[in-house]
């Protein structure tokens, strides 16, 4: 008798608990889809509309500014080793780069030197690569997830940002460099080689 009494008194709880998590979660991924239609960011590093300056040395010893002087719109896409989703990106970055050289391509590898340089050993001149052992720039950047894309406008400004998927990097493309908006915000990196 006494469980029937324990039972009907903690099931009432527990399904309110439930409820509210169920009702929570539901919460989090209608405000995820709505941002993602309103183009604003879900997580912390530099915002849509956000100017950033970063400096980076790529593989063969260059280095890529972007920022308010740069002059250049660029696509950066974050990757990392052993991850399935990255060598799709990398098959459709190929497609994609000897075609098209209106911005830059930098895909930055979460990964050590010779992993970033093994990743990008077969691609198009245009397409550079940056190593980013220690993550550093993704942890700025609040990368999430890989294969993630920023893409910035000529002056550094960002234009886009979210999970790199053919879709969007094509209409990345086909856009052009229309966004040139300029809020005066600065995220500031220089990475090295590692």
């Amino acid at each position: 008798m006494s469980y029937l009494f324990l039972l009907s008194y903690a099931l009432p709880w527990l399904s309110t608990v439930l409820l509210y998590v169920a009702v929570y979660l539901l919460y989090a991924h209608a405000g995820r889809q709505l941002a993602a239609r309103e183009k604003r960011p879900t997580l912390a590093g530099p915002s849509i509309n956000q100017r950033v300056d970063v400096v980076l040395e790529t593989i063969d010893g260059r280095h890529i500014n972007v920022g308010p002087q740069s002059g250049e719109p660029h696509i950066f896409v974050f990757t990392k080793p052993r991850c399935p989703a990255c060598d799709k990106m990398r098959s459709l970055l190929f497609d994609v780069a000897t075609t098209w050289r209106a911005r830059r391509v930098v895909v930055v590898h979460m990964g050590a030197l010779d992993e970033a340089r093994e990743f990008v050993s077969e691609m198009p001149s245009n397409i550079q690569a940056a190593a980013d052992p220690s993550g550093e720039l993704a942890r700025l950047w609040r990368i999430p997830v890989t294969p993630y894309l920023v893409a910035t406008a000529a002056k550094g400004v960002v234009v886009d940002k979210g999970g790199a998927t053919r879709d969007r990097v094509e209409t990345l493309l086909s856009a052009g460099n229309d966004a040139q908006t300029d809020t005066g915000q600065q995220t500031s990196v220089a990475l090295g080689r590692g």
